[in-house]
Protein backbone atom coordinates (compact mmCIF):
# COMPACT_ATOMS: atom_id res chain seq x y z
CA UNK A 1 0.00 0.00 0.00
CA UNK A 2 1.38 3.44 -0.92
CA UNK A 3 0.45 6.54 1.01
CA UNK A 4 1.99 9.89 -0.12
CA UNK A 5 5.20 8.27 -1.35
CA UNK A 6 5.64 6.19 1.78
CA UNK A 7 5.42 2.44 1.51
CA UNK A 8 3.36 0.78 4.18
CA UNK A 9 3.41 -2.93 4.82
CA UNK A 10 0.53 -4.44 6.75
CA UNK A 11 1.68 -5.79 10.11
CA UNK A 12 0.39 -9.26 9.31
CA UNK A 13 2.75 -9.48 6.29
CA UNK A 14 5.77 -8.59 8.42
CA UNK A 15 4.81 -11.11 11.08
CA UNK A 16 4.44 -13.84 8.48
CA UNK A 17 7.77 -12.95 6.89
CA UNK A 18 9.56 -13.07 10.23
CA UNK A 19 7.92 -16.35 11.23
CA UNK A 20 8.78 -17.89 7.85
CA UNK A 21 12.38 -16.72 8.12
CA UNK A 22 12.70 -18.28 11.56
CA UNK A 23 11.25 -21.58 10.33
CA UNK A 24 13.83 -21.99 7.57
CA UNK A 25 15.97 -25.08 7.72
CA UNK A 26 19.49 -24.74 8.96
CA UNK A 27 22.16 -24.97 6.24
CA UNK A 28 23.11 -28.47 7.36
CA UNK A 29 19.57 -29.79 6.77
CA UNK A 30 19.04 -28.11 3.39
CA UNK A 31 19.47 -30.24 0.33
CA UNK A 32 22.69 -29.51 -1.49
CA UNK A 33 22.28 -28.67 -5.20
CA UNK A 34 22.53 -31.71 -7.43
CA UNK A 35 25.35 -30.04 -9.34
CA UNK A 36 27.59 -30.43 -6.26
CA UNK A 37 26.70 -34.01 -5.33
CA UNK A 38 29.75 -35.44 -7.10
CA UNK A 39 32.02 -33.42 -4.80
CA UNK A 40 30.70 -35.19 -1.69
CA UNK A 41 33.53 -37.27 -0.29
CA UNK A 42 36.16 -35.11 -1.98
CA UNK A 43 35.37 -31.75 -0.35
CA UNK A 44 34.31 -31.18 3.25
CA UNK A 45 30.57 -30.69 3.75
CA UNK A 46 31.12 -27.37 5.53
CA UNK A 47 33.01 -26.00 2.51
CA UNK A 48 30.29 -27.16 0.11
CA UNK A 49 27.55 -25.63 2.27
CA UNK A 50 29.48 -22.36 2.55
CA UNK A 51 29.89 -22.21 -1.23
CA UNK A 52 26.12 -22.58 -1.63
CA UNK A 53 25.52 -19.79 0.89
CA UNK A 54 28.06 -17.43 -0.67
CA UNK A 55 26.83 -18.14 -4.19
CA UNK A 56 23.30 -17.21 -3.14
CA UNK A 57 24.57 -13.91 -1.73
CA UNK A 58 26.37 -12.90 -4.92
CA UNK A 59 23.97 -14.46 -7.43
CA UNK A 60 26.50 -16.97 -8.70
CA UNK A 61 26.93 -20.72 -8.82
CA UNK A 62 28.45 -22.70 -5.96
CA UNK A 63 31.07 -24.33 -8.20
CA UNK A 64 32.22 -20.87 -9.33
CA UNK A 65 32.74 -19.89 -5.68
CA UNK A 66 34.69 -23.09 -4.99
CA UNK A 67 36.96 -22.53 -7.98
CA UNK A 68 37.39 -18.77 -7.56
CA UNK A 69 38.29 -19.01 -3.88
CA UNK A 70 40.64 -21.92 -4.45
CA UNK A 71 38.70 -24.34 -2.25
CA UNK A 72 38.89 -26.79 -5.15
CA UNK A 73 41.52 -26.80 -7.86
CA UNK A 74 40.36 -26.79 -11.47
CA UNK A 75 42.13 -30.05 -12.32
CA UNK A 76 40.61 -31.82 -9.31
CA UNK A 77 37.14 -30.40 -10.01
CA UNK A 78 37.08 -31.51 -13.64
CA UNK A 79 38.67 -34.90 -12.97
CA UNK A 80 36.06 -35.62 -10.25
CA UNK A 81 33.30 -34.45 -12.59
CA UNK A 82 34.60 -36.70 -15.38
CA UNK A 83 34.77 -39.68 -13.02
CA UNK A 84 31.20 -38.97 -11.87
CA UNK A 85 30.06 -38.88 -15.50
CA UNK A 86 32.01 -42.09 -16.18
CA UNK A 87 34.12 -40.47 -18.86
CA UNK A 88 37.80 -39.92 -19.38
CA UNK A 89 39.71 -36.85 -18.30
CA UNK A 90 42.95 -35.60 -19.81
CA UNK A 91 44.83 -32.80 -18.13
CA UNK A 92 46.10 -30.61 -20.94
CA UNK A 93 49.00 -29.37 -18.81
CA UNK A 94 51.19 -32.14 -20.18
CA UNK A 95 49.77 -32.46 -23.67
CA UNK A 96 50.17 -29.00 -25.20
CA UNK A 97 53.46 -28.13 -26.86
CA UNK A 98 54.78 -24.55 -26.84
CA UNK A 99 55.94 -24.61 -30.47
CA UNK A 100 52.55 -25.51 -31.99
CA UNK A 101 50.19 -22.94 -33.53
CA UNK A 102 46.85 -23.87 -31.93
CA UNK A 103 44.79 -21.29 -33.83
CA UNK A 104 42.11 -22.75 -36.07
Amino acid sequence: MVCRGVFMIPAMSVELSVSNALKRDSPSTRKRPESLQFLTGHVQDAILDESVRRAALIGGCPHEVLLAEGSVGETDYYSWLAAHLDTGFLSSDHLLADDVNWRA
